[in-house]
C-alpha cells in the first residue's frame, strides 16, 4: 500500500463528505444537487478502485470488492448528463428537472445492466439467461464501456461548452458563476485528455508493464481525486461568495428605478391574473410574463423582497386560502379542495406552507373562524 493508494481512498471519502456538505447547505439549488450527485459518482469510482488496490494488503476491504458484481460502483454514463444539466440549471435558473431532462440518463442502463443480471441470477436460480451468456454480456459491457463512456462524456462536455457560448441569459449570471462554468467545463475536458491516452496505452501489448503495482490506476485516479477536491471546495467557496451583498450589487442588471418598477409589475401581475393558481408555475414562466431574464427575477426576489420563488408564490396562495376560509363559501368546500383551488399540488404541501406562514394548522385556523 503506497501513498498514492491512500490518496485515492481519501478522494473517495472526501467526495462523499463534500457531496453531503453541499446537500445540507441552507440554500440548496438544483445546480447544487446535480453537482453533489456528480461528486458521489466520482467518489464511488475511487472507492471501488482503492478497495481493489488495497485488497492485496488488507482483508478489511474484501467486503467492498465482494459487492462489486452486485452494485453499480461505476456510473460513468451518468457523468455527462450531470455535467450538462448542472450547466443548464445555472444558465436557466432551473429549480427542478423536467421529464425531458431525465431522458439524458437513459444510457446509464449500460452501467446498471451487469449488476442487475448478477442479482437476478442470484435470487432466481431459474434465470432465463445462462451463466455463460450472462458472463459474456458482463465482460463485453465492462470491457467496452470505458471507451464508449469517454466518448459519451466528451460529447456532453462539448454540448455544455456550446450551451454556455450560445446562451443569451449568460450575461445576467453573476460573474463568479460565469467563471465557475468555464473552469468547471475546461477542468473536466483536461481530465478527458488525460483519460484517453491512458486507455490507449492499456490496449497496447505492453500493458502488463504499465499495470504493475497499480500504475494503470494512478494516471486516471490521481487526477480524478484532484478534480473531486477542486470541484467540491471551489463550489462551496463560490456559493458562500454569492451570498455577499457586494458581489450581488455589482452584477445587478437593473438600476433602482427599474427594480421598483419590475417589483410593482410583478405584484400587479400576480394579483390581476392569479398566476399562483397554476400548480405548475415556474420561475421561467413568471419571468416570461414580465419579459425579463429568470436570473433577474430571481435576483429581485432574493435580494429586494428577501424571499425565494416558492415562498413568494405560496404566500399568495395562502392569502387566498385564508380569504376563502373567512368567507361563507367555505362551508361548501373541503380543505383538500381549497388547496387545489389556490394552486397547491398536494394537501401536505398546503398544510406545510399554511403553518409556516400563519403559525397554525389549517384545521386549527378554520375552527378559530367558526
Amino acid at each position: 500500500m503506497t501513498f498514492w493508494d491512500t490518496i485515492i481512498m481519501s478522494g473517495a471519502i472526501h467526495g462523499f463528505v463534500l457531496a453531503g456538505i453541499i446537500l445540507i447547505r441552507r440554500v440548496r439549488t438544483l445546480a447544487s444537487v446535480l453537482l453533489s450527485s456528480l461528486l458521489m459518482v466520482q467518489g464511488l469510482a475511487c472507492l471501488i478502485t482503492a478497495a481493489f488496490i488495497f485488497q492485496g494488503h488488507s482483508s478489511s476491504f474484501a467486503w467492498i470488492n465482494s459487492t462489486e458484481d452486485y452494485f453499480p460502483f461505476f456510473l460513468t454514463f451518468g457523468v455527462g448528463p450531470l455535467i450538462y444539466l448542472h450547466t443548464d440549471s445555472i444558465l436557466k435558473s432551473k429549480e427542478a428537472l423536467t421529464k425531458k431532462d431525465l431522458i439524458h440518463f437513459l444510457p446509464i442502463v449500460f452501467n446498471l445492466l451487469p449488476p442487475a443480471l448478477n442479482v437476478s441470477a442470484m435470487v432466481r436460480p431459474s434465470f432465463p439467461i445462462s451463466d455463460e451468456a450472462r458472463i459474456r454480456i458482463n465482460e463485453f459491457l465492462l470491457s467496452e464501456s470505458d471507451y464508449i463512456a469517454w466518448l459519451h462524456i466528451t460529447i456532453y462536455l462539448l454540448l455544455s461548452i456550446r450551451l454556455v457560448r450560445r446562451s443569451k441569459s449568460a450575461i445576467f449570471i453573476l460573474k463568479s458563476y460565469q467563471e465557475w462554468l468555464r473552469s468547471f467545463l475546461y477542468g473536466f475536458m483536461a481530465f478527458q485528455l488525460i483519460w484517453f491516452p491512458v486507455e490507449m496505452i492499456y490496449l497496447t501489448p505492453y500493458v502488463h508493464v504499465f499495470s504493475n503495482h497499480g500504475l494503470y490506476y494512478y494516471p486516471i485516479y490521481i487526477p480524478l481525486v484532484v478534480l473531486i477536491y477542486w470541484i467540491g471546495i471551489k463550489w462551496l467557496m463560490l456559493t458562500a461568495k454569492y451570498r455577499q451583498p457586494s458581489e450581488q450589487k455589482a452584477v445587478n442588471p437593473l438600476n433602482s428605478h427599474q427594480m421598483d418598477l419590475q417589483i410593482q409589475r410583478l405584484k400587479q401581475l400576480m394579483q390581476s391574473q392569479n398566476l399562483y393558481r397554476n400548480p405548475d408555475l415556474k420561475l421561467a414562466d413568471l419571468s416570461r410574463q414580465l419579459n425579463i431574464a429568470p436570473q433577474t427575477l430571481s435576483f429581485l426576489l432574493n435580494n429586494h423582497l428577501r424571499t425565494n420563488f416558492n415562498k413568494f408564490v405560496n404566500e399568495y396562495r395562502i392569502e387566498e386560502a385564508i380569504s376563502n376560509i373567512q368567507s361563507d363559501d367555505m362551508k361548501k368546500k373541503t380543505l383538500e379542495g381549497l388547496s387545489m383551488e389556490v394552486g397547491f399540488k398536494s394537501r401536505s404541501s398546503f398544510y406545510r406552507s399554511f403553518k409556516a406562514i400563519t403559525g397554525q394548522h389549517p384545521r386549527q385556523y378554520l375552527k378559530s373562524e367558526e
